[in-house]
């Protein structure tokens, strides 16, 4: 069962019900932000696409990806894995297409989906995905723990180059990400790393995916 209740020779210094409520609380959140996007889009409200002057406005590719994210979350953390399986590969195929589109130099339609929006969802849905295949929990904490790093480090520095200027004065890039998305992704990357926590850590021993999330945050 996936966050499942760590065993007593592990430590766990964050309560496994706190954890997951928070996690239903930030799903719930997934969906309103998106709700509010997709609202914003067809009802010509700009403010709640792009709440801060100058950032990208959220497109309803990545407004749609963020509500079925949130599904995913929910569903997880409440045991149900078909259900999360299917909310989570909905957003990881929109997000293949969207990538495979930015390399062909071509775009999804509907304002299309810019690249660092993509590859942030691809890796939360990838990891969401991960759990529900019954693929053991090594290779689910392993999942959570690289992506958790990935989606952090990642999109802190889409933040930092959006404050630098690095996508243009208005923030319209093909590789620049919604501020709505980039905040969504870091708190995510912060649930799936206490999730982990919940479930235990052995003392002194280091996770066996902590090298190769420590190399994907370096790159």
């Amino acid at each position: 069962m996936p966050f499942s209740t760590p065993s007593s020779a592990s430590l766990s210094v964050i309560p496994v019900r706190t954890v997951q409520t928070a996690c239903r609380w930030l799903a719930i959140g997934f969906v309103l932000v998106g709700s509010a996007a997709l609202l914003g889009r067809f009802a010509g409200i700009e403010s709640l696409r792009s709440p801060v002057e100058g950032w990208r406005p959220m497109v309803p590719m990545g407004a749609i990806c963020l509500i079925f994210l949130g599904g995913a979350l929910w569903w997880r953390v409440t045991h149900r894995r078909q259900l999360a399986r299917i909310s989570s590969a909905i957003p990881l195929g929109i997000s293949i297409v969207a990538m495979a589109a930015a390399i062909a130099g071509a775009s999804l339609p509907g304002e299309g989906f810019p690249l660092g929006g993509a590859v942030l969802v691809a890796i939360a849905s990838t990891c969401l995905l991960v759990g529900t295949l019954q693929a053991g929990r090594d290779i689910e904490e392993a999942a959570l723990g690289v992506g958790g790093i990935a989606l952090i480090t990642l999109a802190v520095t889409l933040g930092f180059a959006h404050s630098i200027g690095a996508f243009g004065e208005d923030g319209i890039d093909s590789r620049a990400a919604a501020l709505q998305m980039i905040v969504c992704m870091v708190l995510l990357g912060v649930a799936f790393l206490a999730l982990i926590w919940t479930r235990g850590l052995q003392q002194l021993e280091i996770p066996e995916w902590l090298p190769v999330a420590t190399g994907l945050a370096s790159l």
